[in-house]
């Protein structure tokens, strides 16, 4: 499977103009915003905005399109609180207490707000909330999800990053540290690694599995 990282993620309008990336320099912290379950704006309030709704083949709500919420972002407190008002439309109110800020961009007059699912200190791989809007209006105009629930996974680890790394450079090339991730509801660790070919590999393997059992290999393109 290959796995297309670009600076932009995702589809919601990042890749126009020059833009000012800021990622935290540490882990990134827990969000403080909560879901008001009395403050939840329905699929008519949403519409008659005129803001467009698209739905994954479930029929979940995965990303609208157009301002929906009155709410001025200046910060990244600002856009998930206008998230939280769509929590239950676009299912995302047992995740929302998961997500911690990845980056911030500042394209050419707009903004964009990138947050990651962790589940304990472990990113859940996949799972990612994207918001941006126009510098112009200071509102949220596209919002896209990708979050996976409330994931819970047990963090007892059995096969150490030690012994990934190892089996990594046995096996597949020159590896980087491994990360903790949460990979199809599984712990697991992430390592990036560089084939004989110079040909760029994420590896993930079970961290619950004595063997180190390989759940899945990616070839990355960086763009």
């Amino acid at each position: 499977m290959k796995k297309l990282i670009i600076t932009a993620i995702l589809t919601a309008g990042l890749l126009c103009g020059c833009v000012r990336s800021q990622v935290p320099e540490s882990a990134p912290e827990e969000i403080s915003v909560s879901v008001d379950s009395a403050a939840q704006l329905t699929e008519s309030d949403v519409v008659s905005r005129g803001a467009e709704l698209r739905k994954n083949y479930e029929g979940t709500v995965i990303q609208i399109i157009g301002e929906f919420s009155d709410i001025q972002v200046d910060s990244a407190d600002d856009a998930l609180r206008c998230a939280a008002q769509v929590a239950d439309l676009m299912s995302m109110e047992e995740a929302f207490p998961q997500l911690r800020l990845a980056r911030s961009d500042t394209p050419a007059g707009g903004f964009s707000y990138l947050f990651q699912q962790y589940s304990g200190d472990a990113e859940v791989v996949g799972a990612q909330l994207v918001i941006s809007g126009s510098e112009a209006t200071g509102r949220v105009d596209n919002i896209y999800s990708s979050l996976k629930g409330k994931v819970d996974a047990d963090p007892e680890i059995v096969f150490t990053a030690e012994q990934a790394k190892s089996l990594a450079s046995e096996k597949y090339g020159d590896p980087k540290d491994p990360k903790l991730v949460v990979y199809s509801g599984r712990l697991a660790w992430d390592v990036e690694l560089t084939s004989s070919k110079s040909e760029v590999y994420e590896l993930y393997i079970d961290a619950k599995d004595p063997n180190g059992r390989v759940l899945d290999t990616e070839e990355v393109i960086e763009d």
